[in-house]
């Protein structure tokens, strides 16, 4: 039995060493050291070796390629899953600063309230997966609008989405949210046609200072924005129902607004849990109208 170990492939480190022993031997043959008949003999392992090390170079080249548009694919999906989930907006403070989303910010936001309208009472005459269709529709047409005006869709609450303006272009947020809110109201009609029910909304909108921060554990976390601005857009949602009004806002949200909109007072308040009335606003054409107008419970 031979005592030898069995040979292994060559590695890039030993054709290297090949190169330069043939190198140094191709030096010495023309120092007249070494015969011709021995140089040919080194050159030509030299060329296998470099034909060798060639298409090792090739096959690295190709995994490497592989796995970088793998790495590239995976990342993009990441990244759409992400935006799906939780906003671009907020996508995007997250990948900026992982760190800095756990911490608690201030930030001064303008917050929204959609609610479908006496849905309970159409709904229960539907099945489960036609309220889960008409739910899917419902999204459909009035994300549309939101994204079109830069809104990010916080959470979905059954039939009510919370919705937030501000993170981007926080000079333009109120008007780009009374705009959202508008052409929601102006395709309602249409969207009835579609799904074939009728579908009443109501808005809430209202402008203040949230907290902006990460809750949750290690295991199970989300981006949360809370704070008095919220629960008061919430209350101004659900005041359009006993107004008759689709779209109410505060005066906080009314000193927002830089465009000229034609605006009507509907007057003092009391809020649901608050102490001291509030004033609210609508927009003119919308008072009396029965295009939105938020009748019958949620």
């Amino acid at each position: 039995m031979s005592n030898h170990e069995p040979s292994k492939p060559d590695s890039g480190s030993d054709l290297f060493a090949k190169e330069r022993a043939t190198l140094e031997q191709a030096q010495t043959a023309l120092k007249g050291e070494l015969s011709a008949t021995e140089l040919q003999d080194q050159l030509q392992t030299l060329t296998k070796s470099y034909r060798k090390l060639l298409r090792q170079t090739e096959r690295l080249t190709r995994i490497s390629d592989r796995r970088q548009n793998k790495y590239y694919s995976v990342s993009n999906e990441l990244d759409h899953h992400l935006a799906r989930h939780v906003g671009e907006a907020i996508k995007d403070e997250i990948l900026r600063a992982p760190t800095e989303v756990e911490t608690i910010h201030k930030r001064q936001l303008v917050i929204a309230f959609i609610d479908v309208r006496g849905f309970s009472t159409f709904s229960e005459g539907l099945s489960p997966d036609a309220v889960i269709t008409f739910l899917k529709h419902y999204y459909d047409y009035s994300l549309r609008i939101v994204h079109r005006h830069g809104g990010l869709v916080k959470c979905f609450m059954g039939d009510g989405v919370m919705l937030v303006f501000g993170f981007r272009r926080p000079e333009t947020a109120a008007d780009r949210a009374l705009r959202c809110g508008a052409e929601i109201l102006e395709e309602l009609p249409a969207f009835r046609e579609t799904v074939g029910l009728p579908v009443r909304v109501g808005i809430g909108l209202h402008h203040g200072e949230t907290a902006v921060g990460t809750i949750g554990t290690d295991r199970r976390a989300e981006l949360a924005i809370i704070g008095n601005t919220v629960n008061m857009a919430a209350r101004i949602e659900s005041e359009t129902k006993s107004q008759g009004v689709p779209l109410l806002f505060s005066n906080a949200f009314r000193d927002q607004l830089k465009e000229n909109w034609p605006l009507h007072t509907v007057g003092e308040v009391m809020l649901r849990g608050l102490r001291s009335p509030t004033t609210l606003f609508t927009l003119g054409h919308l008072m009396g109208s029965a295009s939105g107008a938020a009748a019958g419970a949620s």
